[in-house]
C-alpha cells in the first residue's frame, strides 16, 4: 500500500509518496512520486496519483483483455468507467501546483474573494484579453477602446442607483457571526427567493423556514432579521476628515465609464451612431459569503461593450451582433 515519507534536506522538510515492493527476495521502498512541501498538499496529491496509477491499471487491463479477445481466447469484454467527477477542491489544487492561480495573502492566512494569478495564468489571462481587444476593438471600425479611471464622483453611482439597489439580503448567526445570503439558502431547501425581493416579504419566508437553515460555520439555527447589504465597498479617497460622509467606491461594475466618456468619444472620435466602446476593466463587490473559487470573488475583472443605437433600432442591432459572434 503506498504511503507518504518525509525527507528532511538541509532542514528543510519534502514529502514523497513510497511502495513497498519485493525484488529478488526482498522488500524494497520505491519512490513513485513527489508529493511537495506541505502535508495537506501532499495529502491532496497522493490521491490524484493514486486514482491515476488506478486508471493506469485500469487501461492496461481492458487492452490486454480486448487483445485476448480479438484472439478469440475470450468472448466479451467490460470495459469500465475510469473517468470520476472533479472537485472543486482538486481544480484549486491543479491550478496551483502548475502556477495559474494562487491564494492571495496566503503565507498570512489568505484574504477570502481574491486571488493572485501565478507565471502560467497571467500569460494565460493576459492572452484572453489580449484576444477579445483585437476581435472587439483594433479588428473592427464602429468600436472604441477606453481605459476609464478607477475611482469615480460618489454621484455616478447615486444615479446609477448601486448606492441604494446593488444589495444582497443578509443574516448574521448570533452564536459565532457568520453571515449568510438568505436568498441563496432559502432556493437551497426549495424554497423560491431572490434579491429583489423586499426585506420583508423576504423575513417572511426566512422565519418560516427557520428551522431548516443552519449556520455554515457552527451549524445553529440563530439568526439575526435579513436585511440589505450594499456590495459597493467604500474607501476614504481624498477624505482627510475621516468622517466619511461622502464616501468614494470602488466600481461594482465596469461598464459605468463608457456611459461618462460616451459624449468625449463621440466628440473627438466623431463616430456615426451605431458605434460601440469597449473596456476591460476592475470591478469589485463586497460579497457576503465569496465561494467557488474564482466563480464568485470580490475583486474580478470585467471585458465589457456598450453598443449604441438610434431609437427603435435595438432589435436589428442586436440580430446583427449575435449573428457576428456565433
Amino acid at each position: 500500500m503506498p504511503y507518504i515519507a518525509k525527507h528532511k534536506i538541509n532542514g528543510k522538510e519534502y514529502y514523497y509518496l513510497r511502495k513497498a515492493v519485493r525484488e529478488d527476495g526482498k522488500v524494497k521502498s520505491k519512490v513513485i512520486g513527489y508529493l511537495g512541501k506541505d502535508l495537506k498538499d501532499a495529502e491532496k496529491r497522493k490521491e490524484e496519483i493514486l486514482s491515476e496509477l488506478e486508471n493506469k491499471e485500469i487501461i492496461k487491463n481492458t487492452e490486454s483483455k480486448i487483445k485476448k479477445m480479438s484472439e478469440g481466447k475470450v468472448k466479451d469484454v467490460k470495459v469500465p468507467k475510469i473517468e470520476k467527477e472533479k472537485t472543486m477542491d482538486e481544480i484549486i489544487s491543479l491550478a496551483k501546483r502548475k502556477g495559474f492561480v494562487f491564494q492571495s495573502s496566503e503565507i498570512y492566512g489568505g484574504l477570502a474573494g481574491a486571488y493572485d494569478f501565478g507565471p502560467l495564468g497571467v500569460e494565460l489571462l493576459n492572452n484572453i484579453k489580449n484576444f477579445w481587444w483585437k476581435e472587439i476593438v483594433q479588428k473592427r471600425q464602429d468600436y472604441y477602446g477606453l481605459d476609464s479611471a478607477m475611482f469615480k464622483s460618489p454621484k455616478v453611482w447615486e444615479a446609477s442607483g448601486h448606492t441604494t439597489g446593488f444589495s444582497d439580503p443578509m443574516a448574521e448567526c448570533k452564536e459565532c457571526n457568520t453571515r449568510i445570503r438568505v436568498d441563496k439558502e432559502l432556493n437551497k431547501i426549495g424554497v423560491n427567493a431572490d434579491e429583489k425581493m423586499s426585506e420583508e416579504d423576504l423575513n417572511k419566508l426566512f422565519k418560516k423556514n427557520a428551522d431548516k437553515i443552519k449556520c455554515l460555520k457552527c451549524g445553529k439555527k440563530n439568526f439575526t432579521d435579513a436585511r440589505k447589504f450594499n456590495l459597493l465597498i467604500k474607501t476614504n479617497y481624498g477624505d482627510f476628515t475621516q468622517k466619511g460622509t461622502e464616501p468614494v467606491y470602488l466600481p461594482g461594475e465596469a461598464c459605468q465609464g463608457i456611459y461618462l466618456n460616451y459624449k468625449n468619444v463621440k466628440d473627438t472620435m466623431h463616430p456615426k451612431i451605431p458605434f460601440g466602446i469597449a473596456q476591460i476593466g476592475k470591478a469589485f463587490r463586497n460579497e457576503i459569503s465569496p465561494r467557488n473559487f474564482l466563480f464568485r470573488c470580490r475583486e474580478f475583472e470585467q471585458a465589457d461593450t456598450q453598443y449604441f443605437v438610434k431609437p427603435n433600432e435595438n432589435k436589428i442591432a442586436y440580430e446583427k451582433i449575435k449573428k457576428e459572434r456565433e
